[in-house]
């Protein structure tokens, strides 16, 4: 009888295992739209972003793990295999399969939307070194030398504007002229337009936090 019922307890190991290296995978769907929400309750957040990329690797990994070991338990008594041994290899190559399509969507979508950055020492090199003058900022909405120009000074006295909410920014230096989607809601000015695709455009971009508040300045260039 204890022989009956560890084989019973070892066939509904397998049938379990077989069924979450199907489901666990899957889990990771619902990431996209728990993400959305949550960035319009708390707002842009590197923390969460890294929090849904594990979820987005662990989940699928152990669905392939849960397959791994079903097939294993199935290799040791192919009789209580059934229907379960082809949902298993199914899970099993599925749930690594997505771990390694997740990794490459991040990567590609990280690069995408980080795009790239420019040093202070060469902003100052490239447009010059002229005092920052906010009211000549804010009017020189239609001229981007203008603003080119005070990029080195706003960069090294960036600390003044440290903590200021985006609302204050907006009322400081005029409305956004830039594109900042790799940081969505941070406020951003563009000094130099690409003239080709391959040169792209820089701008300022006034790096916030989930509070609203400045915690950076930066140049940046986006990817597209």
């Amino acid at each position: 009888m204890n022989g009956d019922r560890n084989r019973t307890g070892h066939d509904r190991g397998i049938r379990n295992l077989a069924i979450a290296s199907i489901c666990l995978p899957f889990l990771v769907f619902p990431l996209g739209p728990v993400a959305i929400v949550l960035n319009e309750i708390i707002g842009p957040s590197t923390s969460l972003l890294g929090l849904l990329t594990v979820l987005g690797i662990v989940l699928p990994a152990a669905g392939g793990v849960c397959g791994h070991i079903a097939l294993k338990r199935i290799g040791a008594r192919p009789e209580a295999a059934g229907k379960f041994k082809r949902l298993a290899k199914v899970g099993t190559v599925v749930g690594y399969g997505f771990v390694v399509a997740w990794v490459l969507i991040f990567v590609i979508i990280w690069y995408v939307i980080r795009g790239d950055f420019m040093r202070v020492s060469k902003v100052c090199q490239r447009w010059g070194e002229q005092t920052l003058d906010v009211e000549a900022f804010r009017a020189a909405e239609n001229d981007e030398s203008v603003r080119a120009r005070m990029a080195c000074a706003l960069l090294r006295n960036q600390d003044d504007y440290v903590g200021v909410h985006r609302r204050e920014i907006f009322e400081t230096f005029g409305d956004q002229t830039g594109y900042s989607g790799y940081t969505e809601g941070s406020p951003a000015y563009e000094i130099e337009s690409g003239r080709t695709r391959d040169q792209g455009s820089w701008q300022i971009v006034f790096r916030i936090n989930k509070f609203g508040e400045v915690k950076e300045i930066v140049v940046h260039k986006p990817f597209f």
